[in-house]
């Protein structure tokens, strides 16, 4: 049986939207309260609705921003603002933009139906852990829209590059779909429907195991759907429903534009208080090469990422950080040559995981040299997650008044791809793929002609 096959696509109707940009949306578990008031004003018609639609007091188990979100997608598809493709389609979409160096780059890979397998079991590797709640909240929107509202991002190795030939070749026409977002983000949409194209491709999918980049809670979600579904319809052995597939954006991790992010750490002002600042100094002495570096706060958007890109260079050597503290006093941390700092680690952790970046700054920077306690488990009320170095460095000062920021290297590749393999999960806020992809480029309804 096929595990990646082209479906009909349900996209927003150009005739109908005239600006396509206001009715996208980001990933769902990347919008803030606020974003989401922004994208209920852009547009009566925005993704936001669908994929993270507000609460209002009387809801109850009959009416519910689920149950909305299955009404608007019906009344979308009958008032055509959205539609139906007329067939089957890859959806070739490519991304183009720039990354905080200013290099440009140019990811490019492809929409398609994926059948779900068992996370521990089949050949589609998570890499993160997952938690109860979003996976819950995720469940109720599939239960109610029977729609996959947005992709699971999912890498595969293909150094040959006999896929990326196959999507060259469709993006030398005209893209069905461009639009620029707010953070300069051009979004290309081709739709592949070559018939020998589309079984060469799904062909080339077959055997390949997949990475999950971003989407872990939809994907774990997914099957569980799937498992519901199949007991609610008894489903038999060789039948292919619709549910049993999800949709994914497969992309070839050995392409060029590939980019993975580093998500920085910045520590609440209570981990501050009662901290001698030179001892944590002389205790990370013993394991790191600890370089004073110069920085100004006052001009943290251009002061960040001159961080990240001296950091960048360390990290081709060592193990690597920036620890910034109040008032702007900076300084690099590298590993020393030969430091046995896997020594500092819980006994049972995998050597990989222990070689991690974020797993040595978590468990031996910040939970024993920091706060001096190797068993304390801190919350997102503890240490904070910015993408951006600039705004990491801007929480030092008010209203945040954090007690440290500690810039970040991005994990490898090929980090990545191990731990996936081994059937390891990496820390919390460990890859940040960028750039997200675009809610609303393409959806796939399970109603729909399959």
């Amino acid at each position: 049986m096929a595990r990646v096959l082209p479906f009909v696509g349900t996209r927003y109707n150009p005739k109908a939207v005239e600006n396509l940009s206001a009715v996208m949306a980001p990933p769902y578990d990347v919008i803030s309260p606020e974003q989401q008031d922004e994208l209920y004003k852009a547009d009566p018609h925005n993704m936001v609705r669908l994929i993270l639609g507000k609460g209002q007091v009387d809801d109850d188990e009959y009416s519910n921003k689920y149950q909305r979100a299955a009404s608007l997608l019906k009344e979308w598809k009958s008032n055509g603002i959205l539609m139906d493709d007329p067939c089957k389609n890859f959806y070739v979409y490519q991304q183009e933009f720039r990354t905080p160096d200013k290099k440009l780059h140019k990811r490019t890979g492809f929409f398609a139906a994926v059948k779900v397998e068992d996370p521990e079991k089949g050949r589609i590797r998570a890499h993160e852990r997952t938690f109860e709640g979003p996976k819950e909240d995720r469940l109720k929107l599939l239960r109610s829209t029977h729609c996959n509202l947005s992709a699971v991002f999912c890498l595969y190795s293909n150094p040959a590059r006999e896929c990326d030939e196959i999507l060259a070749s469709v993006i030398k026409e005209p893209p069905r779909m461009e639009l620029t977002t707010d953070d300069k983000v051009i979004h290309r949409l081709w739709l592949l429907s070559n018939s020998a194209k589309v079984k060469q491709l799904s062909a080339l999918m077959q055997d390949r195991e997949f990475y999950i980049a971003d989407g872990h809670h939809r994907y774990e979600t997914a099957v569980r759907y799937a498992q519901e579904m199949s007991r609610q319809t008894g489903r038999k052995s060789g039948e292919r429903p619709p549910f049993t597939y999800t949709l994914a954006f497969l992309t070839n991790c050995d392409s060029e534009g590939l980019t993975i992010l580093p998500t920085h750490r910045v520590l609440s002002p209570e981990l501050g208080e009662g901290i001698e600042y030179d001892e944590i100094l002389d205790d990370l002495k013993q394991y790191f090469d600890v370089t004073p570096v110069k920085l100004d706060l006052k001009k943290a958007p251009t002061e960040g990422p001159r961080l990240c890109a001296k950091l960048e260079l360390l990290g081709k050597k060592a193990m690597s950080f920036a620890m910034i503290l109040p008032g702007g006093k900076g300084y690099s941390l590298s590993l020393k040559h030969g430091a046995r700092i896997k020594s500092e680690m819980p006994e049972n952790m995998d050597k990989d995981i222990a070689c991690l970046d974020v797993s040595v700054l978590h468990h031996y920077i910040i939970a024993q040299v920091w706060v001096g306690n190797p068993e304390i488990e801190l919350d997102d009320q503890d240490i904070f997650y910015p993408k951006d170095a600039a705004s990491a460095l801007k929480m030092l000062g008010a209203p945040t008044y954090a007690s440290a920021v500690f810039l970040m290297n991005p994990p490898k590749m090929e980090q990545v791809r191990t731990i996936a393999s081994k059937g390891l999960r990496m820390p919390h806020k460990t890859t940040f793929f960028y750039p997200k992809l675009l809610s609303g480029m393409v959806l796939r309804d399970h109603s729909a002609p399959w």
